[in-house]
């Protein structure tokens, strides 16, 4: 087609003079291509007789002029006019610059977009050649036949339809002259048409095109909420699905409704497209068809958000619909787990018709993240609740039923993000301000929001008393984790601290001792807990001597001594305490003198014999003073309720750390700090938890690779290619990583999937840990299951750690690499286990 093209522009030399036409001329109608684009991206105009898609805009002709070296187009649409010219115009090449361009750029002539691979002449794909209802209020049918195509209530000539990049059907139409190009996506059981005039999601008509007459959801007048939802396949009634067991259209519509175990008689009046009258054999309501957010409520609601005071979890069940979901991903529930401080997703699968059922476990009522990511809903929940979930991504509806319908549905009518929005060059501006700087910016945005909400409430005034509550302290505690963020953006080195204006403002205009009730119903208050009552515990260092953890180790019997050892330990402890506050010399010497060369080198070889524990037990110790100074910190609150928690929290957050049982005297002088009973169980449940892990043998022993006998490696490309080679034949995925490392921690829950993935590939992971302590290392292992016949475990002496992290570059952990079956790294920065789909493609596109 290409080589065609070329001999019939051969035939235009230069441009053939005119006069001023409204027509561009056949030579030049076609797609021009920029000389160096990517596919996938725009990569030029295509040129019709009268018109131009620019940008994927169609643009009317107005005009053709001739210049001295080619031709002027004067463009308009809709929205803005513009003008084209062509100039150079030879051989299937031509220069165009736009009137919105900065410079003229080359361009390849072709019949049309080298990315679109056409049908058949006047035809497109046979999925299209039925008849499509539109998902959203425009009543048009679209349907294909032949080489017409009805859209927008118009007949169009089908001019060309063709296959974009295996993404999209394109399809240029024509009518009279007016010319429109639809991109249509298809998914599953729906298709998706963009045009410029207008997009939306179509299905297949249904068998009973009737049931347009009441398809919807239909909300009660009197009470304002959900009652009825009226769809093909399908009715919803009291949060569950029904079928129709019969569907009559006369002057009413009669049904009986049946979900299995009970049934539902309704004859339905259509007063008009947005009012009807129910009557459901107890007496008759009238409902309006929901098109958008609800209705002002007519009553006052002036109840307050369920508090369990964290007695117990409790399960909340969210069922639901996703219509015309853009993918059959399972519906998910984001909740940031209290105790972790971390994000934790719940799924539900969808059925045919889209339909989920998906359990979440609460500690108290929280906020939630509805399906982020594809319908991006924000919502509180309490534990033990049941609602149900509609939401309809072609029309963008979200709709509640349940004993919290009114809240719910308040709150997706809210856009609560919209105050905070900022714009990526603000957000980096912002990244670089001082504290003053970034209090004053941010304060804004506190100031933008409470403006936004209150004028939302005068437009609606009887929205209910926990909607209220909940955006203000959203506001405050969306703001306060960001003030109380930026502390560690402060000079740590140099003992910066915030200006004491600074955290006034967040004590006394946000904060003031009051956290939300309850604390898990605001996100962002996890975040804010945490770095304010962090940030005053920051002034207190925390650091552990050696020597004095040594000395511990000997008196608590850990580390056994022969009585001149303990006499030389004694002597270098009296040496070193009294050297820490010197007041009087001659003393001194005397302990000095005491702390003979003889003694030095009795206590020099105990410390090197017990390096590997003294160490161990230093992190330990520091581990536990730091625990002891967030204790003190946390002390400040005021409110127990919230103490308790935050206790609990570092608890939690110290296991995540060791992996390993805390020792029982330390357990028991945190555990006296917490009131709460139930959560006292929890940790000692933890407790239990890692007390048997500890005592648990390694599954497959295998994994852990011994080498003692590569101690003397001195070279680390030689020892490199000795832990590797017995896995040549292989793909190898090799994860650098550290027990202390608590991004590396949390990638491994996600290796469980990756090695069902993967499972009979000729794949090994391969793990080189990084200063990492045996039972530590060892108890990771165990807890996450990172052991069986491919996978491998390296703990080398730090030494050759080091050699191979410096030969590999290795500057950040975690850090993953991909070994071909070649033995060569072709990859430093291999996608992460969390990362599972891409990995696995990666993988297998490597076998």
């Amino acid at each position: 087609m290409k080589k065609i093209a070329l001999l019939v522009l051969s035939f235009f030399i230069s441009y053939v003079a005119f006069s001023k036409s409204d027509k561009v001329p056949k030579q030049l109608q076609g797609f021009w291509q920029y000389n160096n684009t990517n596919a996938g991206n725009w990569n030029g105009p295509l040129i019709g007789e009268n018109f131009v898609d620019y940008q994927y805009q169609i643009y009317k002709v107005d005009s053709v002029t001739t210049t001295d070296d080619g031709l002027k187009l004067w463009l308009r649409s809709d929205q803005d006019k513009l003008n084209l010219t062509i100039t150079n115009i030879k051989e299937g090449k031509a220069v165009l610059l736009f009137s919105t361009w900065e410079k003229p750029l080359n361009c390849t002539w072709f019949n049309t977009d080298p990315d679109v691979k056409l049908y058949e002449k006047n035809k497109s794909p046979e999925k299209y050649n039925k008849k499509w209802v539109p998902e959203g209020l425009n009543p048009n049918l679209f349907s294909i036949s032949k080489n017409k195509v009805s859209y927008l209530g118009k007949n169009w000539e089908l001019i060309w339809a063709g296959r974009y990049l295996n993404r999209e059907d394109r399809i240029l139409v024509k009518h009279k002259d007016d010319y429109q190009i639809l991109y249509i996506s298809d998914n599953d059981k729906t298709i998706k048409i963009v045009s410029q005039a207008f997009n939306d999601v179509f299905s297949p008509i249904a068998t009973n095109p009737s049931i347009y007459k009441i398809k919807g959801n239909w909300i009660g007048e009197d009470t304002n909420e959900w009652v009825y939802g009226f769809y093909e396949n399908y009715a919803i009634y009291d949060s569950k699905l029904w079928k129709y067991k019969t569907l009559n259209f006369g002057k009413e519509v009669n049904t009986v409704l049946t979900n299995g175990t009970q049934t539902k008689t309704l004859s339905i009046s259509i007063l008009n497209d947005s009012t009807a009258v129910i009557n459901d054999g107890a007496g008759q309501k009238t409902f309006y068809r929901q098109t958008g957010p609800f209705r002002n409520s007519k009553l006052p609601d002036h109840k307050e958000f369920y508090d369990s005071k964290f007695a117990k979890v409790d399960t909340a069940i969210i069922t639901g619909v996703l219509r015309n979901a853009g993918n059959k991903q399972p519906f998910s529930v984001g909740i940031k787990n209290p105790l972790l401080g971390k994000q934790e997703n719940f799924y539900g699968d969808l059925d045919s018709n889209g339909f989920f059922t998906v359990k979440v476990p609460l500690l108290n009522t929280s906020q939630v993240f509805l399906d982020w990511g594809r319908t991006n809903g924000s919502d509180v929940i309490e534990p033990g609740e049941r609602y149900f979930y509609f939401v309809d991504e072609a029309t963008n509806l979200r709709t509640t039923m349940g004993k919290n319908a009114r809240f719910h549905n308040e709150l997706g009518n809210y856009k609560i993000y919209e105050a905070f929005y900022t714009t990526q060059d603000r957000y980096e501006a912002m990244d670089k301000l001082k504290p003053t700087a970034f209090l004053i910016e941010k304060s804004k945005d506190f100031d933008k929001s409470a403006a936004m909400i209150k004028k939302y409430v005068n437009d609606h005034p009887n929205l209910s008393k926990r909607f209220r509550y909940f955006m203000d302290e959203y506001s405050k505690y969306r703001l306060g984790s960001d003030l109380m963020q930026r502390r560690f953006t402060l000079d740590r080195q140099n003992r910066e601290r915030f200006p004491d204006h600074y955290m006034q403002y967040v004590t006394d205009s946000l904060y003031k001792q009051q956290p939300p009730k309850p604390s898990t119903l605001i996100r962002d208050f996890d975040i804010f807990a945490t770095d304010y009552y962090g940030y005053y515990g920051d002034k207190t260092e925390v650091s552990v001597s050696h020597a004095d953890v040594l000395f511990d180790l000997v008196e608590k019997g850990k580390i056994p001594v022969k009585p001149e050892e303990k006499k030389a330990l004694i002597a270098e402890k009296a040496f070193l305490e009294y050297s820490k506050n010197v007041k009087d010399s001659a003393q001194l010497s005397r302990l000095s003198e005491a702390y003979s060369l003889a003694y030095r080198k009795l206590t020099g070889d105990i410390s090197s014999r017990n390096s590997a524990l003294v160490m161990r037990m230093a992190d330990y110790a520091v581990t536990l003073k730091a625990v002891q100074r967030d204790f003190g910190s946390i002390e400040k609150a005021t409110e127990e309720s919230l103490k308790n928690l935050l206790f609990t929290k570092i608890l939690f957050g110290l296991y995540e750390q060791i992996h390993q049982p805390i020792a029982e005297e330390d357990l028991q002088k945190f555990r006296r700090q917490i009131s709460n009973p139930f959560l006292v169980a929890l940790v000692n449940d933890k407790q239990a938890q890692y007390k048997k892990l500890s005592n648990t043998s390694i599954s497959y022993a295998e994994s852990l690779k011994r080498t003692d006998h590569l101690k003397d490696a001195k070279n680390a490309d030689s020892l490199w290619t000795v832990l590797t080679k017995p896995y040549v034949g292989k793909v190898i995925y090799v994860d650098f990583w550290g027990t202390w490392c608590g991004p590396c921690r949390a990638e491994m829950p996600f290796v469980a999937d990756l090695k069902k993935d993967l499972k009979g590939k000729d794949v090994v992971f391969m793990y080189f840990a990084n200063n990492s302590p045996i039972p530590i290392w060892e108890n990771i292992i165990k807890e996450f299951n990172l052991t069986g016949e491919h996978m491998v475990h390296y703990n080398l002496p730090d030494n050759q750690q080091y050699m191979l992290e410096r030969r590999l570059s290795i500057s950040s952990f975690p850090t993953y690499l991909l070994i071909d079956k070649q033995g060569n790294v072709t990859s430093m920065k291999a996608p992460r286990p969390s990362d599972r789909v891409k990995l696995v493609e990666t993988i297998k596109g490597m076998l």
